[in-house]
This record gives structure tokens, C-alpha cells and sequence, in this order.
């Protein structure tokens, strides 16, 4: 039978390729220039699938082909680096992270450890996350589902090879074309419904990789030297266009990922020689220049190297990183990535270090476990607070706070089940009703204690990104979408059974302009919230408007914590009154239309306010006001809600 596999050699031009695909990437994270760099890594596995197919065939084919042996060549290839970049962020985390931070990181380098970053980064990144650009290993998700990949595909392969009348070119291309169109169809129908899954999981981007594979299987063709370089050009097109064309807004897997995908392919296919005499295109030869190629060689060290880099420089910058520092940032991705290639990489990969199988499992075993339980440990430890000084542990933890955050659903409000805030006593009467978004949840601890003092008792219907408007509703990630009509429905229809005195709408108003492209909404923002206002109006009750809280330009807890730690002062940073308006838009007259709608507005900025008034305070009594850059703090409603509530709230009896 002829082989499967055609003139298995070196190809310098692929090398070429994964050197735009890595430079792509790191350009993208500096924020140099290419919105869309991250397709590179959508390069990398159509590469990564061409040559390992491409190698497990080969050797099944010679009969040469084991289990132990491709582990072990995989092992030398992804694990020295790989290990050694974990555990140095975790050293760095150790001096500069705060607690929750170090933990999460110690997670994550657990499930890197287990070959399940992907699977860590799609379930932890959610709503109440930290900055994922602040997670030093959230570039391991991509090695993630190749290593899944790895321990798949060489079963299937076998299970193919062990029957006779299935080792065919056409059955196993057959068997490629299945999972590609299988997989990409998941991947388009997840972008649009659950995109995180989508971007991070395995059988949403399988269809990538074994897309490689299907070139590696294809049958030479003899192609003339005009039409290979039209294909070239327009396969290299393919991969640079989306660099500048996408962006983080870009709807991504799904057909998004289709031209750099097809491009790395095709430019795989239309670059290879497939006879005596054949010459390369010009662009390959071009990605064969050795500068190019050498960029290539070093492309998985500078891929591991550079996000730790800029991650750990972000999170501990004061401001945004310039871009002097973003341009040094690449230049010391390049320098560590040389060094790894040359002092990590090649040694293990040539056997110098570890030269048997027998030392390089017991190195990889080694290193496995040693990564997952230093990871573990600092999980499980809550990444060890008594690192710190006392203070900036205490402004740290109020990130964690979680008091009334609780996600009501339609069903709940139809059966009638609040969250119940305000006084515990039996017969107290109910006289509030909270009803918002995740703003909402941030502000109640205030609502509470205000409540409490009242002798009275509240109900609160939330859930996050979901404004109080009826009839309106936002295509947000987190939201109900809209299913916002419904739910808020049923609220207003509880209200009117319940005929509570007081109603307050709590919103984050500032993400409802109808101009918004991320936050398309059904109806204009200010009619809607007018009509609703006048509704509760008639109903009986008194509608409350609250205006979000000044929104500080950066993490407040973990600024306090940095900033206690320096000795520093935060005034520097912190928001000023001319940069904040409370409501969506600056129009003076929007909040005097729902006035006349029946409306009371509660605004917190004046309580925000020091006491010169040139700028909003962040933190009082050494206890941080937010819990993010946002949201309150239960800290901070008590101390800026409480007081608010008892002057408005007691001059409108």
C-alpha cells in the first residue's frame, strides 16, 4: 500500500509561518498595533495537527509507532518550558499577589498541571471575575486542548490502523472531514450561546486541529508554479488580514475562525514539494529566510514567556502600561524565550538532559506533581493572607465580598420567593421593594440596616446585568436578554399584588445608552424608564430612582492593598465629580422628566464626596468602599446608603 504520508522532511517555511502566528499573539497582547492578533493561535493548531498526524502516521506505517515513544517526544517538547514558567509565576505571584489573586493562580497551575487549564479558565472566568489580563497563566487553556488532542488522536489513529480495510486514504480523510464539520458546527452554535465554552473547549476547536491532519492526508498534487503562488499569497492573506481586521469584539471561534484556519491550511498544501525540482513560492521562501525561521524555532518559549510578562506588569502598574514599556516587554519576551530555547528546549528535546525514557517520565512525573501541589497548596492555604500586612489583607477581602449577591430568576418571582432584607421580626411590615441589577445587590447591605433601624422588613428582586425597566430588555453576556421582559413583568405584577409603599430601581444606567454597540437594547432607554417610573407611580407606590455610585478608573481593594503596602496615597487615582454623571448620558433635564413622572431621585456622589469636594473617596475607617472599581462594598453601602436613606428617605415621609 503506498504511503499515507508523502516526503516527511523539514520544512523551513512552517517555521516561517509559526513566526508570524507567535508574533501575531505577542503584538496582540501589547497592544501593538493588531486587534486580531490572537487568530496565531488558531495557526498554531492547524500546524499543530499537520505534523502530528503527519509523525503518528509515519511511524505507524513503519511499524515503529508506540504510546510510550510519542509521550515521551511530546513530554520533551511541551513540559521543561512549560514547568519551569509555572512554577516561576507562582514564585512571582508569592511577592506579588494578594491573596485571592495567588490563589486563583495557584488553581490554575493546578489544572495546568492536569492538562486542563481550558477547562479551569472557561468555568472560573465569569461575571464576578478579576481582570483576565491578570491571570499569569491563562495562555496555558491554548497548550490545554493540544495536549488533550495529543492523548485522543494516537488512539483513534491506532484503532484505525489495527483494521485492515480501514487504512485508506479516503476512510480516515472521511473520518477528518466528520469531526471537522462536527466540530465546527458546535463551534458556531456555541459562539452565539455559550461563547466561553466555545472559545476554550476542546470539541469546539477540534475542528482546527484535525483540520491539520487532513492536509497532512492529503494525496501530492502537481500544481503549477503560477497557481501555488496565487494559493500561497492568498493563504498568507487569510492569516494577516483578520490580525487587523478582528478585534476583542469579533465573535470568536465560530466562522470567525474559518479564514486563518483555511489559510494556514492552505498555505500548508500550496507550500509543499511534492516531486524532484519542485521550487518553493515566494513566500514561502521568504518565510524561510533564517531570521524568520529562528523567530519560528523560539515561538513556543515566547509564547510562554511574554503573557506571564505583561500579566504580572499589569496587575502591579499603577496606570496603563505606555508604550515604551509595551515595546521593553516584547524585547524581554524575546530574550527569555531565547535563552529557554536554547538552555531548556534543545537540551531536553536532543536528550542531553534526561537522555533515557526512563529519566525523562520520572522528570515529567516529578514536575507534574511538584507544579499541581505548590498549586494546591496556595488554593487551599486562600493564598496564604499572613504574607501581607494585616491592612492590606483587610482592604484585599473586600473583593470577596459576595452579602446579598443573589441571582433571582423569573420562576422564582412568579412563585412569589425575594430575597428578604430589613427586620427578621414576625409581623414587621413590609414596606421596600429593591429592584435591579447586580448594582442592586452591591447597594442592599445599606438597604438592610436602614430597614433594620425602620423595624421594618424588604424584598429584593436581582439579577445581574438585567436593568429594572419593563418592556426593555439588553443582549448582554450575563443578562436575561430578552427574557428581561418577562422577569421584570412579573415583578411589577408582584408589586401591584403586594402594594409596597416604596420601589427603588437600581441600575447600572451608564451601559443603557441606546448608542452602545455591546449593549444593544429593544427600546430607547430614557422613554422606557420614564413609562416605568409613571407605572409604579400609578400602582400606589413611590418609585426611587438610585444613580449608580462614581465608577473609579481602577480595582479599588486591590489598589488599597497595593497602595498600603508603598505607603502610598491613592487621591492621585481616584475619580473627580466632573467624571461622573449618575445616569446614562449628561442631560440635566432627564432626571427632572422623571420627577415629573412620579419619581425620587437618590444620588450617593454628594455622600462619595471628600470634604473638599475634588474627588470621591474610595475607602473610610481603613475598609474599602467597593468591591471592585463599581460595585459597593457591604462596607461602603452601609456607610454611603445608610446616612443617604435617613435624609431623603425622612424628608418625603
Amino acid at each position: 500500500m503506498a504511503s499515507l504520508i508523502e516526503n516527511l522532511r523539514y520544512r523551513p517555511e512552517i517555521d516561517g509561518l509559526r513566526a508570524i502566528a507567535v508574533l501575531a499573539v505577542v503584538f496582540f497582547h501589547a497592544d501593538l498595533g493588531v486587534p486580531g492578533g490572537y487568530i496565531g493561535v488558531d495557526v498554531f493548531f492547524v500546524i499543530s495537527g499537520y505534523l502530528i498526524t503527519s509523525l503518528i502516521i509515519k511511524d505507524l506505517e513503519s511499524g515503529t509507532f508506540t504510546l510510550f515513544n510519542f509521550w515521551e517526544r511530546r513530554i520533551r517538547r511541551i513540559l521543561p518550558a512549560l514547568g519551569l514558567v509555572a512554577l516561576l509565576a507562582l514564585v512571582a505571584g508569592w511577592f506579588m499577589f494578594l491573596p485571592d489573586d495567588l490563589s486563583s493562580l495557584g488553581k490554575s497551575a493546578f489544572y495546568q498541571a492536569l492538562c486542563a487549564a481550558n477547562i479551569y479558565f472557561w468555568r472560573e472566568t465569569g461575571y464576578f471575575d478579576g481582570a483576565v489580563d491578570e491571570k499569569p497563566l491563562l495562555h496555558t487553556w491554548s497548550l490545554a486542548v493540544e495536549e488533550q488532542f495529543y492523548l485522543l488522536v494516537p488512539f483513534l489513529l491506532l484503532a484505525i490502523f489495527r483494521i485492515p480495510r480501514l487504512q485508506s486514504r479516503k476512510v480516515i480523510l472521511s473520518v477528518c472531514g466528520v469531526v471537522i464539520l462536527s466540530s465546527l458546527a458546535l463551534s458556531i452554535y456555541g459562539v452565539s450561546r455559550q461563547s466561553t465554552a466555545s472559545f476554550y473547549l476542546l470539541p469546539s476547536r477540534a475542528w482546527e486541529l484535525v483540520l491539520g491532519s487532513f492536509v497532512a492526508l492529503l494525496p501530492g498534487f502537481t500544481l503549477n508554479r503560477t497557481l501555488r503562488e496565487i494559493l500561497s499569497i492568498l493563504a498568507l492573506a487569510s492569516i494577516l488580514l483578520p490580525c487587523f481586521l478582528y478585534s476583542k469584539e469579533t465573535h470568536f471561534p465560530g466562522m470567525a475562525a474559518l479564514p486563518p484556519c483555511l489559510g494556514a491550511a492552505l498555505f500548508i498544501f500550496s507550500t509543499r514539494i511534492t516531486g524532484t525540482g519542485t521550487r518553493l513560492p515566494a513566500i514561502a521562501l521568504l518565510l524561510s529566510r533564517r531570521p524568520v525561521v529562528f523567530i519560528g524555532l523560539i515561538s513556543y518559549s515566547l509564547y510562554l514567556w511574554h503573557w506571564p510578562l505583561f500579566a504580572f506588569s499589569r496587575y502591579w502598574a499603577l496606570l496603563p502600561l505606555n508604550l515604551n514599556w509595551r515595546f521593553a516587554l516584547v524585547f524581554c519576551s524575546l530574550l527569555l524565550a531565547i535563552v529557554s530555547w536554547r538552555f531548556i528546549e534543545t537540551p531536553f528535546r536532543k536528550r542531553q538532559y534526561c537522555p533515557s525514557r526512563k529519566s525523562i517520565f520520572i522528570f515529567g512525573a516529578i514536575a507534574t506533581a511538584v507544579t499541581a501541589a505548590s498549586g494546591a497548596m496556595l488554593r487551599l492555604k486562600s493564598g496564604i493572607p499572613q504574607r501581607l500586612p494585616a491592612v492590606a489583607s483587610h482592604y484585599a477581602q473586600a473583593a470577596k465580598d459576595s452579602e446579598f449577591v443573589n441571582e433571582v430568576t423569573t420562576s422564582d418571582v412568579i412563585a412569589g420567593k425575594f430575597v428578604q432584607f430589613g427586620s427578621e421580626k414576625q409581623g414587621a411590615p413590609l414596606t421596600w421593594l429593591v429592584w435591579g441589577d447586580s448594582f442592586a445587590m452591591a447597594a442592599l447591605p445599606g438597604f438592610d440596616a436602614f430597614l433594620k433601624e425602620q423595624g421594618q422588613a424588604g424584598l429584593a428582586a436581582t439579577h445581574s446585568s438585567t436593568v429594572p425597566i419593563l418592556n426593555y430588555f439588553q443582549r448582554t453576556q450575563y443578562g436575561l436578554g430578552p427574557g428581561a421582559v418577562a422577569f421584570n413583568d412579573a415583578v411589577f405584577a408582584q408589586l401591584q399584588a403586594r402594594r409596597i409603599p416604596n420601589v427603588v430601581l437600581i441600575g447600572r444606567w451608564s451601559c443603557c445608552d441606546d448608542n452602545d454597540p455591546r449593549f444593544p437594547s429593544n427600546l430607547p432607554f430614557e422613554t422606557s424608564l420614564i413609562a416605568t417610573v409613571r407605572r409604579i407611580a400609578k400602582t400606589g407606590s413611590r418609585p426611587w430612582i438610585l444613580l449608580e455610585a462614581p465608577t473609579q478608573p481602577f480595582d479599588v481593594p486591590r489598589m488599597l492593598a497595593r497602595f498600603s503596602i508603598r505607603g502610598q496615597n491613592i487621591v492621585e487615582l481616584c475619580a473627580t465629580p466632573q467624571t461622573n454623571s449618575g445616569l446614562i448620558g449628561a442631560n440635566p433635564e432627564f432626571s427632572d422628566k422623571l420627577r415629573q413622572a412620579g419619581g425620587y431621585i437618590l444620588d450617593p456622589r454628594p455622600e462619595f464626596l471628600n470634604s473638599n469636594g475634588s474627588h470621591y473617596i474610595v475607602e473610610t475607617d481603613g475598609s474599602a468602599l467597593y468591591r471592585d472599581s463599581q460595585h459597593m462594598s457591604a462596607w461602603g453601602a452601609r456607610k454611603i446608603i445608610l446616612p443617604l436613606l435617613r435624609k431623603t428617605v425622612s424628608s418625603h415621609p
